[in-house]
């Protein structure tokens, strides 16, 4: 009774294996070079920015059922507080511990098919009272939750990285309000490095 018990115990313990290894095969995750942000400078003002690059998957699912995410996770490289948050679809997050985790996907794949997932990235702020220009980021998928026939697997690919993204400072923005003075105009000129640092002031007047 023990050896049949024992028997019986080693199948199933077999099976979970076959089953999971199966699982885990069943889905092929490719970076799209083609719909990703090119590896490039980025020029980023102090205020940062929001979704400025797109990070592209393609998820290749062998099965002969739909499957449906509902969770992904994004390894965050390069420069420490570079990148602020992922966003795909409506779903977005922020990096702890460099992962971003997203939760609430709803993306179906039909059995058999390839779907393109697209990753919008946002960035800190460059300059004086953010991170440095130079900075670069860049990210993959590392984790995997989805469902298919009714069953909940989870994976955990090592897929390629996105394209490096290198943050440089923008240009110095000027303003030039100007005031009526008299039958003239006068101009202040104020210019700024990345928004924070005054260059220098210009003040002049000219007649009409």
């Amino acid at each position: 009774m023990k050896k049949l018990y024992s028997m019986l115990l080693m199948f199933v313990v077999l099976f979970s294996f076959s089953l999971s290894v199966t699982n885990a095969q069943s889905i092929a995750i490719t970076l799209d070079l083609a719909n990703s942000t090119s590896s490039q400078e980025v020029q980023v003002g102090t205020d940062g920015g929001t979704d400025i690059v797109r990070a592209s998957y393609d998820f290749s699912f062998s099965e002969k059922s739909d499957m449906t995410i509902s969770e992904l996770k994004y390894f965050v490289s390069g420069t420490t507080g570079a990148i602020t948050a992922i966003r795909v679809e409506s779903a977005s997050a922020y990096p702890i511990n460099h992962v971003v985790y997203l939760t609430g996907l709803n993306i179906m794949i039909p059995a058999n098919s390839t779907k393109n997932i697209d990753a919008y990235i946002s960035y800190a702020g460059v300059g004086t009272v953010g991170i440095p220009s130079g900075s670069t980021a860049q990210v993959q998928v590392i984790y995997v939750k989805y469902t298919s026939n009714g069953i909940s697997n989870t994976i955990y690919p090592t897929s390629e990285p996105s394209p490096r993204i290198t943050l440089i400072q923008g240009l110095p923005q000027i303003n030039i309000p100007g005031r009526a003075v008299g039958f003239g105009t006068h101009i202040f000129l104020d210019v700024y490095c990345t928004g924070e640092l005054k260059v220098f002031k210009l003040e002049t007047s000219s007649d009409i």
